[in-house]
Formats: C-alpha cells, sequence, structure tokens
C-alpha cells in the first residue's frame, strides 16, 4: 500500500477585486493594494508516495481569515485571537455587531509599535473607538503625514483606526479618503494626558508634529498605554456598548490577553495605573489594587466640588508616580 504525505503551501488573495499573493509578494501591510482585506489559503495536497506512480490524490482548500502582524508578537495575536472570538460572540448574542478581527489586530499593531523599549510605567485605559471595515481600510498618506509630522517614525502601520498612537486619528487632512470616516474627532485628552505625566509645558498651539514629539517622548522614557478590552467599548458620538456587555468583555479580555503582557513586562503593580475608576473596578486584581486609578482625561466635572477636587488630587498623584518611574 503506498504511502501518504502532505504537503501545503500558503497563498493570500483579496476578498474584493480577487488578486492573489504569494507569501513572498505579500507586502507588510495589512491589506490589498486596492485597500481591501487579504484572505488567507492554506492549500493541503495529500501526495500518493508510491514510487512508481506520483499523482495527487486529493487537494483540499482550509480557508480562514488572517492578516499580517509585523509588530504585535505571535504568542500575543493568538491570544488577542482568543479574545476577541468570545468578545465578539458576547457582543452579537447581545444583539450589537462586534468590529471585525482586522480592527483589533491594527489597534494593536499600532500600540505594538509604539511600544517602549523599556517599559517603566503601563497606563491601562478602557478600549479604543470603534472602527468597521469601510473605515480601517482608509490609509494614511506618506508623503502628507512626513509634511505634517517630520518627527514621526518610519515603518509603522498606514491604516486608519481610532486610538491614540494612529496619526490619522483626528488629522483628516492626512487620510487619502477622509469623507469614509464617519466620525474622527481624535483623543487631544490621552495626548494632553501623557504630556501632563512627562512634565511638558501646554503647547500654544497644536499640530500632529506636536503630537508625534508627545509620543516618541512617552516611547523613549518608557510610558506605555494599553486597553483592558480588545473591543471598542465607545462607538463615537457619546454612544456606548450597553453596560451589561462592557461589564462581561472587560474583564475577559484583560484576563485572556492583556494581563498576561503585563505579567511579561515585570514591573512593579505601583507602575500601573488604570484609567477610570469603571475599568479599574471591573479588571481588580494584581494590577487594580484599589487606588491606583485616575478619571478619564475627557470627564467634565464642576469646580469648586468634591468630585473636582478628588479628580485633581488623583491626577497629580498620578503625574507624580509616573514621572518618578520614568526618572529611575
Amino acid at each position: 500500500m503506498a504511502n501518504i504525505t502532505t504537503n501545503s503551501f500558503e497563498q493570500y488573495s483579496c476578498q474584493k477585486c480577487g488578486r492573489k499573493y504569494s507569501p513572498k509578494e505579500l507586502s507588510k501591510k495589512m491589506f490589498c493594494e486596492c485597500g481591501n482585506y487579504l484572505s488567507k489559503t492554506v492549500c493541503v495536497k495529500q501526495v500518493n508516495q508510491n514510487p512508481f506512480e506520483q499523482e495527487i490524490a486529493q487537494v483540499s482548500e482550509i480557508h480562514f481569515r488572517s492578516s499580517e502582524n509585523k509588530y504585535l508578537p505571535e504568542k500575543h495575536k493568538e491570544n488577542l485571537i482568543k479574545a476577541h472570538n468570545t468578545g465578539s460572540q458576547i457582543i452579537k448574542n447581545g444583539g450589537h455587531e462586534p468590529e471585525p478581527f482586522e480592527t483589533a489586530l491594527l489597534v494593536e499593531e499600532y500600540r505594538w509599535f509604539w511600544k517602549p523599549k523599556n517599559v517603566k510605567f503601563v497606563l491601562v485605559a478602557e478600549s479604543h473607538v470603534y472602527a468597521g471595515k469601510e473605515e480601517i481600510s482608509v490609509e494614511i498618506n506618506p508623503q502628507k503625514l512626513r509634511r505634517y509630522a517630520p518627527s514621526y517614525p518610519q515603518g509603522g502601520p498606514l491604516n486608519f483606526a481610532k486610538i491614540v498612537y494612529c496619526p490619522g486619528y483626528g488629522e483628516p487632512d492626512i487620510l487619502d479618503s477622509p469623507e469614509k470616516i464617519e466620525n474622527n474627532p481624535g483623543t487631544k485628552q490621552f495626548i494632553d494626558l501623557f504630556r501632563k505625566c512627562l512634565g511638558y509645558n501646554k503647547p500654544t498651539e497644536r499640530s500632529l508634529e506636536w503630537k508625534a514629539r508627545i509620543l516618541r517622548a512617552a516611547r523613549d522614557n518608557g510610558l506605555w498605554l494599553l486597553d483592558a478590552s480588545c473591543h471598542a467599548c465607545a462607538k463615537g458620538n457619546k454612544e456606548r456598548l450597553p453596560k451589561q456587555i462592557v461589564d462581561r468583555i472587560v474583564p475577559f479580555s484583560w484576563k485572556k490577553y492583556v494581563e498576561p503582557i503585563v505579567d511579561e513586562l515585570e514591573i512593579d503593580s505601583e507602575k500601573v495605573w488604570i484609567i477610570g475608576k469603571g475599568t479599574h473596578d471591573l479588571i481588580r486584581g494584581k494590577y487594580a489594587t484599589g487606588n491606583n486609578w485616575s478619571y478619564q482625561p475627557n470627564v467634565i466635572v464642576k469646580k469648586d466640588t468634591e468630585m473636582y477636587e478628588e479628580k485633581k488630587r488623583r491626577e497629580q498623584s498620578l503625574q507624580k508616580t509616573v514621572r518618578e518611574a520614568l526618572s529611575m
């Protein structure tokens, strides 16, 4: 009886235009040149090893969605997939549409592109903001990026995502198709949070170059921002997923994907602060210890109130703690 062995090869094709890419031809981008997603096909061939007759007994194709990751380590990508799959089911069961996995991966690619070589302090926010397939297919024009932000480092992702680490978030002038973005206010509050933690003065004029310098300073000094949830809890325009869904997806994503990343950093829990008390309470444990949280930077509180004083006190405590950690 002839021996049967299997040989396999990979091929990538665009889900829209059908263009095919071999692994060698595949660019570092997540998308086809037409701006749409690539689907990975593994072709498995079962080959009859009879020396008198080499024949292909069967050819089967296994299709599964795949996006290339350049910065996110493979072991963490596996955890991201698991956390995203479970979170997607929770969101669907609640009657809502989850983001595609490509959004979560793009967000993490930005995050890991900006990861400091030596992480000294970690901020943990709730999540990025929702972006659908069409929005993340929008590309950042590299020439415009260099023109508006000369100090922005080269080599990073160039697709749009709603996260502070994306240069196009809040900057429609550098996007090739800004009209495809439903809501693009940016997140100046988190740039200000970085600025205050780093001890920088308030700029006289905000610009993309200023944002790039703050992000570089955060990276160079060891300050890194993570999100507890790999799914967007906020949809923009003050719309959010229902609390009962958020209360399930945040702690699951934290345990399955994010906490192992923090564990790997080998930093003390005192050097991890949570942005938002609600997020802190959902992930309470080793790194959310009861008092290491600060208010969301976009929370508006009336002056001369007890809450205003507490917000001010917590922000000052966070800034002092970060600066002390970064100076070591």
